[in-house]
């Protein structure tokens, strides 16, 4: 993971928040479109079934002119589950002996079927009917091959849209993290920029007051330090050389004259003892200097 590049570790979780909420929306609208579809099915077969019920308890079809013609279908069933009464030719029962015995038992049923001489699914409401000579099942339908067509097609639209949108979102992602991180970038260019013969260079501070600012403000003054250190070294290498040119000439000229003529063993101890002096001399002053700019 650490090897991915940083634009893409930003762009990543961007891009699995923006699928979760995409297939979260995308649920929630399929489900919400497909119980609004069904809510109005239901009221529908809600408003038949007291008509229905009107007339099968005196004898009559469940169905009359206007309901057969508005698409409406209806089979009724004897408390042994034989169908006695069908609008049209279904193929089969529209509901199974079980189900008749529940509602025979006072239940109200709701479901789908697939009639096989029916085209596409349909919304099933089953209830019981009294009659004089007992009670009988009901069960009347409406189609809901709509609901079923717009539900695909929603579906379909999801499966193509989700994608693009997703893309685009991850696109968009990228170039924000992109965005975000330029001023990172212009200052790596910037540091790598920066050279002992440009000590003055300093890293671009980015306006908004945040985290990167604070980057760029404290490695600022840590150039800032460097160069103190930087100077403070060369000024040291200066002075040391200047105040060696003249001990070391000094020394050259003693051991000259040491040198010169033939000289006592006590002459020359003494000659070597002062330059030996004048050296340590040398190297404790120019240990304490070091010292101090090391603190630095």
């Amino acid at each position: 993971m650490n090897r991915i590049p940083i634009h893409v570790r930003l762009t990543l979780p961007f891009e699995f928040a923006m699928l979760a909420v995409l297939a979260a929306l995308g649920t929630f609208v399929y489900i919400g479109v497909g119980r609004a579809m069904l809510s109005t099915t239901d009221v529908a077969l809600s408003v038949q079934r007291d008509d229905s019920s009107r007339h099968v308890s005196v004898g009559e079809d469940p169905l009359d002119r206007d309901a057969l013609e508005s698409a409406t279908i209806a089979q009724e069933f004897n408390a042994a589950g034989a169908p006695i009464y069908s609008s049209r030719q279904f193929g089969a029962p529209l509901l199974s002996a079980a189900e008749v015995k529940r509602v025979v038992g006072g239940r109200t049923i709701k479901t789908f079927v697939d009639p096989p001489a029916l085209t596409g699914p349909w919304r099933i409401l089953a209830f019981p009917v009294a009659r004089p000579s007992g009670t009988v099942v009901v069960a009347i339908g409406r189609s809901a091959g709509e609901r079923a067509e717009t539900l695909d097609h929603l579906k379909h639209g999801f499966l193509l849209a989700v994608p693009a949108a997703l893309l685009a979102a991850t696109l968009a992602g990228y170039l924000l993290a992109a965005s975000a991180l330029r001023p990172v970038e212009e200052m790596r260019r910037r540091a790598q920029a920066i050279s002992a013969t440009t000590p003055d260079s300093r890293l671009p501070v980015p306006a908004a007051r945040d985290e990167v600012r604070r980057l760029a403000e404290t490695l600022n003054e840590m150039l800032d330090r460097l160069q103190s250190s930087f100077e403070h070294e060369r000024q040291f290498l200066a002075d040391a050389s200047h105040e060696l040119r003249t001990p070391l000439a000094l020394l050259q000229t003693e051991l000259d004259l040491a040198l010169r003529r033939p000289r006592s063993v006590e002459e020359l101890e003494a000659a070597l003892r002062s330059a030996a002096e004048e050296t340590d001399r040398k190297s404790t002053r120019l240990n304490s200097s070091h010292t101090d700019i090391s603190r630095m």
